[in-house]
């Protein structure tokens, strides 16, 4: 099972790379200037899903590592 502080951070590098494919197409086709800012938003969306996901996967493992009694 993968766990989820690592999918946050796959998700949150991955975005980055996202947001550049996708400005990359919308700026060179004809839609100009509001391709990229509309592909630099959809990139700070995906970036901030994937630190969610990193913070929520951090906090769970901290708290089964001190819920967690091994006796």
């Amino acid at each position: 099972m993968f766990p989820l502080w690592s999918s946050g951070i796959l998700l949150a590098i991955l975005g980055v790379v996202i947001c550049f494919a996708v400005g990359g197409i919308l700026i060179a086709g004809d839609s100009g200037r509001g391709g990229g800012l509309m592909a630099a938003f959809i990139g700070v969306v995906i970036v901030g899903n994937g630190i969610i996901h990193f913070l929520i996967g951090l906090a769970l493992t901290v708290g089964k590592q001190f819920t967690n009694k091994n006796t």
